[in-house]
């Protein structure tokens, strides 16, 4: 026999998985088994991208080209065949230099409905969109060389850094003029992003913004396809806005001192058994509606030193429709300022005068959700405008709020 400790035999951390990275882990006293999708990729651009199963093995990529597309294996791009007939026709819509950041300018049109930019290269449409509450953005993105930013959206001037337009979608950089949302870009193949712009931002007579920035270097790649600008609303509707998703768009102005219009939900005030603001919004009780501000103490922050106005974005008609939105108005005192106290809802038609649909004056009145309706004519671009005043008489309380807009044809 021989006497003395004896060496162990190293475990079989072995998986029998081709694509695995075995090795042993003496900090957990176990076997280390790490997928590699590298030792499954087999060079090919148009049958996708491998991966690798930790329990089975290699995995078959998906096919990256779609809608009767097809897939050029020398150039790694989808050509042709999506069939899109309300894309951005790239043939017919001429790009200019964004900024000041259009340094390579190196863009090629490779088909109606795909466009490529390579090197340090930023481009807007000299067309222009109107970016509304409802404006989406759905497109195909591709790279198959990263820069320090990759990606797109809309700009009403050529100044860059004023206010934050861009989507970025890929890049080293996480450049902080940027909206971050959705820089989820795997690295390959291509990648379909839908983008609701008008929960962002809204604008008219905005230009089309594509980003391919990379100041330390060159052969970065973007690749755009069926590039799609659409407003997403519900069937037979036009607008359908009960601001759970914020109120881009809309403005809060006037002369008042206090009480301009915010988001949020309003808190309820009451004063001598009279209910000047509601307790929640029209939706649901606890979500959101635009109002007179929200008061620690009732006239905290009500409506005082004139008139509080909000207008909304434009809307645009195609059928006549209805035009419903939901609103309440409180106000203590009646008769002590005729002229300064009121609330009116009102519209412009087709940017002519503003015609009153709700127009409530010097009276008092308890703040109660109540339906306020008008109509609006076929074609025609229709802006709803809400003033409130509490104009320079003794002391009162006013305060008033919207909620859950629609636009649909009657």
């Amino acid at each position: 026999a021989i006497a003395g400790c004896q060496a162990g035999t190293a475990p079989n951390c072995n998986d029998g998985i081709s694509c695995t990275v075995d090795s042993c882990n003496e900090g957990s006293d176990s076997c280390n088994n790490a997928p590699d999708d590298s030792a499954c990729d087999n060079g090919q651009f148009c049958d996708g991208s491998e991966t690798c199963n930790a329990a089975t093995g290699c995995e078959a990529g998906t096919a990256p080209c779609s809608g009767g597309q097809t897939c050029n294996e020398s150039t790694d791009i989808c050509e042709g065949g999506s069939g899109c007939t309300d894309c951005v026709d790239w043939t017919t819509t001429t790009t200019v230099s964004y900024s000041t950041q259009d340094v390579s300018a190196n863009v090629t049109v490779e088909s109606a409905d795909s466009i490529l930019l390579t090197d340090n290269t930023w481009r807007r449409t000299t067309q222009t969109f109107n970016v509304t509450a409802n404006t989406v953005i759905e497109f195909d993105f591709q790279s198959t060389s990263q820069g320090e930013i990759h990606g797109i959206g809309f700009d009403e001037d050529d100044t860059l850094t004023n206010d934050v337009r861009i989507f970025q979608l890929y890049g080293t950089q996480n450049w902080t003029g940027a909206d971050q949302t959705y820089d989820n870009y795997s690295g390959s193949g291509v990648t379909t992003y839908t983008i609701p712009v008008g929960q962002f931002y809204t604008g008219s007579a905005m230009f089309l913004v594509l980003v391919n920035d990379n100041d330390a270097g060159s052969g970065n790649t973007s690749r755009f396809q069926n590039v799609r600008v659409y407003e997403d609303v519900p069937v037979g509707c036009t607008t359908q806005e009960d601001f759970e998703r914020g109120s881009a768009g809309w403005t809060a102005s006037g002369s008042c001192t206090t009480g301009d219009f915010v988001l949020g939900t309003p808190n309820l005030q009451t004063t001598g058994g009279l209910t000047t603001q509601v307790g929640g919004d029209h939706t649901t009780g606890s979500g959101n509606a635009l109002f007179t501000a929200s008061n620690s103490s009732l006239g905290n922050a009500d409506v005082d030193g004139g008139e509080c106005v909000l207008t909304s974005p434009v809307f645009n008609v195609t059928s006549a429709s209805d035009l419903s939105v939901w609103y309440y108005h409180g106000q203590r005192d009646a008769g002590d300022d005729p002229s300064g106290d009121y609330f009116v809802l009102e519209t412009s038609v087709n940017g002519g005068a503003y015609s009153s649909f709700v127009s409530i004056g010097d009276v008092q009145n308890g703040a109660a959700w109540t339906e306020g309706t008008t109509t609006v004519p076929a074609g025609a671009s229709v802006q709803l405008r809400v003033r409130v005043s509490d104009g320079a008489g003794p002391g009162d309380i006013v305060e008033a709020g919207i909620d859950d807009l629609s636009i649909c044809p009657n």
